[in-house]
């Protein structure tokens, strides 16, 4: 066996694992084509065929990540939904992180936007369920107060504030004051 590409159909696959391993374990910088190659016991060229550039790498990654947070997620009411993103957070902090970094991105050829769009439609769709007179804009508002808490909750940040989270999220969807 030469380890030609053409006698391992599923080489993608298991560099987006080996990808998926480094940034779990090492953070989104250790995620390098070489790397990934590497750990996949490749030529450093081999990733090459499937991914371009190092943005490709992560989007790839990213596309996976999006895909599992989606799932968690669906079909949820917002205050479940809200607890799940920022379990998710917590769980795997380098994915979210990932996530967030469109930066990254930039120039994959991969629209990772479109990918993400469903999930905040969902939100979008809970919010409004939970919160009957609220607007598009107030749900997207209170969405990125829920990816606040999932920042923090990704670094530990919520443990110092001692509050539950459950009262948290309820803060982020009905407002700081009730009525």
């Amino acid at each position: 066996m030469d380890g030609s590409l053409s006698e391992n159909p599923g080489l993608e696959k298991r560099l987006t694992e080996e990808a998926l391993y480094l940034l779990d374990n090492d953070g989104v910088d250790a995620v390098t084509i070489r790397e990934v190659a590497r750990r996949a016991a490749v030529s450093h060229g081999a990733p090459r065929r499937y991914f371009t550039s190092r943005s490709q790498l992560l989007a790839a990654v990213a596309q996976h990540c999006t895909s599992d947070l989606t799932d968690t997620v669906a079909e949820l009411n917002a205050p479940d939904m809200a607890q799940n993103v920022i379990a998710y957070a917590e769980s795997h902090p380098n994915r979210f992180s990932l996530l967030t970094r469109h930066d990254l991105l930039e120039g994959s050829g991969l629209n990772l936007r479109s990918q993400t769009l469903p999930l905040i439609d969902s939100w979008i769709a809970a919010y409004l369920d939970a919160i009957p007179h609220g607007t598009r804009t107030s749900a997207i508002a209170a969405f990125a107060g829920i990816l606040g808490l999932a920042e923090l909750a990704s670094h530990r940040g919520l443990d110092l504030l001692e509050e539950p989270v459950p009262a948290l999220i309820d803060a982020v969807i009905h407002g700081p004051v009730k009525r």
